[in-house]
């Protein structure tokens, strides 16, 4: 029984674990922490769908999970931070290659709904195949400008 006990202690408490955010009326907020700037603190509240960013001033102390202390009174612990992010490879900023990425999916996604909305009308049978395959060439571009998209979003 009590080694069942343990072993779901150990489990659950990473599991449960959440950073720690105390504003400087002493108040403690538990959550995700995202990132810190030089001027603010992106944290996500328990709770809460988004993260919030909150001016450093705002801000007393912030302890990672583990206990940690990685903020504390205008002091950022750069070394426990950066191996912060490592840990949880955090990306703040899409890349270049992340943004243009994104650019050439909805790129796709117009193109598809431009080419939903041609019509062909009035068509005799010969306008009708170049419509269709017009069509199927568009379609082939979409694919293309999704594949190299997703690729893109890919390079860190």
């Amino acid at each position: 029984m009590l080694r069942t006990l343990v072993l779901l202690l150990v489990i659950a408490t990473p599991l449960l674990s959440q950073d720690l955010l105390v504003i400087p009326d002493g108040r403690e907020l538990s959550g995700t922490l995202i990132e810190i700037t030089d001027t603010h603190i992106y944290f996500q509240f328990q709770g809460r769908a988004t993260p919030s960013k909150i001016p450093l001033k705002s801000v007393k102390r912030v302890t990672l999970a583990d206990g940690r202390l990685v903020y504390e009174d205008g002091k950022i612990y750069q070394d426990i931070l950066e191996e912060f992010k490592r840990k949880k490879q955090i990306i703040t900023e899409p890349s270049a290659a992340g943004r243009i990425g994104g650019l050439l999916i909805a790129a796709a996604g117009g193109v598809g709904l431009w080419d939903m909305n041609r019509e062909c009308e009035d068509c005799d049978l010969k306008e009708l195949e170049e419509f269709m395959e017009t069509s199927e060439k568009i379609a082939k571009a979409r694919f293309v400008l999704l594949i190299l998209g997703g690729l893109l979003l890919m390079i860190p």
